[in-house]
């Protein structure tokens, strides 16, 4: 436990991308229908007296939304930031109800005279449709689309308009082939009941793209989809990647978000970024865009809780269920895993709902283990695994993954302690020294019951996947193993675990960065180990 070992030292090259996180401390998450979820924005909200917690949320959403559309928001993220408004409508005032619905409305909606939301004015507006989606362009003003072959009068359709229509219908007949829900109909606005994409210069937003819905309310009341319109950019000149390329990953994630919608508009952030972040990287593994979300996630920040939201960390999540889809359940239905498909139809809260509509963490443990392994065993191999990503994900090493960083423990007599809130981890090593033949690892974690777990892995000098072993706790959380520790190991590395998913229901619908906007029943918690070297 003295010097950093060489797998953790690899770190991700790449730069950020334009798109990146939202900090949603002080942001109201939506609470996921199965709590305690208010009405639907076409409610008649009470006069408020005194600002409330909602009142607050409220404001904090319409600012957001706001700072995202005037280009001064959390680098163009838009999508969940307009969910979160969308649920706060009741809350606001009169006047902040009016200000607030124009960000609803499309581009085919207003006059042209918003300069903060894209509006198509009096220019002529193209469409043209496939089988599952139609696409809307101008011609004319800030929004038009280019070319050598547009003329002004959207007779034809533009090259880069059916760019955009064969990735989009490529992308939704990817999600209907994989068997999730279709993109709920809009009752025939934008022409039928297709979904509709809107080009428009998303530019100055610092957005690639977004999904929103101008649905009143709930129908039928009770239910929590709803359908959805989406934007995508005009040109995608001024970004990173080819305008081919940011055409295709943008596409495969925010139309992902409007499946979603057809399944649960309030679930909770984290699950709704990180896997759309997954789908986009299935549908278009080539681009690899997701790759500069890693550094921010688990691998990145093993110790931040994987249902946190912020600082980029719930896009980086999409490591997690690419784990998962590639190292335990593999099963796949049209082309994509269905692991995930399998817990968005938990998280149901549709009227076609088979599952009770599950919150966010409930829907992966129970579907992770409706086929097999336990979700603390499988978060513990993942975050051990997460040591050496290189050999743990198929594109870990071409891409060069950034591996998890040691933990921050403090030495106290012979222990070194840390803390473990929920879903994090903890990991360090110890070197062989001469004459050492074998390693005693013990470890003083919290109860079981609160989502201890603990393993062992030796890494031999000659390369490859190392030995591993999960070490046996007692019910208090205590354990130990004895592992080879001589001159053929390079290293034993321990990594300690929280896997807790138990979620304080009673916190629910605050505005916390955790599941349902609530807290965790198991923070903070001590955890202890130490090891005796034996010849």
């Amino acid at each position: 436990m003295h010097t950093r070992p060489p797998f953790a030292t690899r770190r991700l090259r790449r730069p950020l991308a334009v798109l990146a996180a939202v900090a949603l401390a002080t942001t109201m998450l939506g609470a996921t229908s199965g709590a305690a979820a208010p009405s639907g924005p076409s409610a008649d909200p009470a006069k408020v007296a005194a600002p409330t917690p909602d009142r607050v949320a409220a404001e904090r959403a319409l600012r957001q939304v706001e700072r995202a559309f005037s280009g001064r928001g959390a680098d163009g993220e838009v999508t969940l930031a307009l969910r979160d408004l969308w649920r706060a409508l009741p809350a606001l005032s009169p006047a902040e109800r009016s200000s607030a619905r124009r960000y609803f409305s499309r581009p085919t909606d207003g006059a042209g005279s918003d300069p903060e939301n894209p509006q198509y004015g009096s220019a002529p507006v193209g469409r043209v449709c496939g089988p599952n989606v139609c696409v809307h362009w101008v011609e004319t003003g800030p929004h038009r689309v280019g070319g050598d072959d547009v003329d002004g009068n959207v007779g034809s359709t533009p090259a880069y308009v059916a760019q955009v229509l064969e990735s989009v219908e490529h992308v939704a007949g990817v999600y209907l082939a994989a068997g999730y829900h279709p993109v709920r109909g809009d009752e025939g606005l934008g022409g039928d009941d297709r979904p509709d994409v809107y080009l428009a210069d998303l530019y100055p937003m610092g957005a690639y793209g977004y999904c929103t819905s101008d649905q009143e309310e709930f129908d039928p009341p009770g239910t929590y989809d709803v359908w959805a319109y989406c934007a995508l950019d005009n040109d995608y000149e001024d970004f990173g990647n080819t305008p081919l390329e940011n055409i295709q990953v943008t596409a495969a994630h925010e139309y992902f978000h409007a499946v979603q919608f057809a399944y649960d508009y309030y679930e909770d952030r984290w699950l709704m970024e990180a896997t759309a972040t997954w789908a986009e990287d299935e549908v278009y593994d080539d681009v690899d865009d997701s790759v500069q979300y890693l550094d921010a996630g688990p691998l990145g920040r093993p110790d931040v809780p994987l249902d946190y939201v912020g600082e980029g960390h719930q896009y980086g999540d999409w490591i997690f269920f690419r784990y998962l889809t590639e190292n335990v359940i593999t099963t796949e239905s049209g082309g994509l895993p269905v692991l995930v498909r399998d817990i968005w139809e938990r998280a149901d809260g549709s009227a076609a709902a088979a599952h009770g509509d599950e919150y966010s963490l409930q829907a992966v443990q129970n579907a992770l283990e409706a086929r097999g392994p336990s979700f603390g065993s499988t978060f513990l191999r993942f975050a051990d695994a997460n040591r050496r990503p290189w050999l743990t994900y198929e594109e870990g090493a071409v891409n060069d993954y950034p591996a998890a960083p040691d933990g921050r423990f403090r030495k106290s007599g012979k222990w070194y302690t840390t803390k473990l809130n929920h879903l994090t981890s903890a990991s360090d090593y110890w070197e062989p020294q001469k004459g050492s033949k074998r390693l005693k690892v013990i470890v003083d974690l919290a109860p079981t019951s609160r989502g201890s777990w603990a393993m062992v892995s030796a890494y031999d000098k000659s390369g490859g996947e190392p030995r591993w072993w999960m070490i046996d706790l007692n019910r208090d959380g205590d354990g130990s193993k004895t592992v080879p520790f001589n001159k053929s190991i390079s290293l034993v590395d321990v990594t300690l675990v929280n896997a807790s998913t138990r979620v304080a229901l009673d916190t629910c619908g605050g505005d916390s960065p955790y599941t349902c906007g609530g807290g965790s029943r198991d923070d903070r918690l001590v955890a202890k180990v130490r090891a005796v070297s034996l010849r």
